[in-house]
């Protein structure tokens, strides 16, 4: 939707697996596809991918739900949100109009996603030495926001040669 360019943002998770598993908590560490990983949420513009907030932290296992309530777009929703079909009951045509433009902003975040693992291979499987030390998962979030930055800066700069 045309409309929604640039005045929208969209959420959502993903795992990076640790290559290391940690000896404490190591059963919260599995995600549901039963790889031991860190919980990453984050918000984009759609229209360039730009990460305007992430969330680190959580273990594998966190649902995205929950996982999302660390946000501070969580906190101070803008309400964009897909329509629920009623119980026993069918969308309208308006709704589901609406349905599949807010999916395709959500597919949006998916490219993120993408570019994200395919710019950096760490982020697929991250091969850091965490060790069991309880500071020393803040190593992984810090390469990991690293990513963050660097991706962002890569999106101003294709947008700055896509100017010129």
């Amino acid at each position: 939707c045309w409309s929604w360019r640039n005045g929208v943002f969209a959420a959502d998770g993903t795992t990076v697996n640790l290559y290391v598993q940690l000896k404490s908590f190591a059963d919260s560490y599995y995600n549901h596809k039963l790889n031991f990983s860190l919980n990453c949420q984050v918000v984009i513009m759609p229209h360039n991918l730009a990460i305007v907030d992430y969330a680190l932290g959580n273990l594998g296992s966190v649902h995205n739900v929950y996982a999302f309530q660390g946000m501070w777009i969580f906190k101070d929703p803008i309400g964009v949100m897909p329509f629920k079909k009623p119980q026993g009951g069918n969308l309208t045509k308006h709704q589901n109009t609406y349905n599949q433009y807010v999916s395709k902003i959500c597919v949006r975040v998916e490219h993120a996603f993408v570019a994200l693992k395919g710019q950096f291979q760490s982020l697929r499987e991250l091969h850091i030495k965490i060790g069991n030390k309880p500071g020393n998962m803040d190593l992984a979030m810090y390469w990991i926001t690293c990513y963050f930055i660097l991706h962002n800066m890569v999106v101003q700069f294709e947008e700055r040669h896509c100017e010129e």
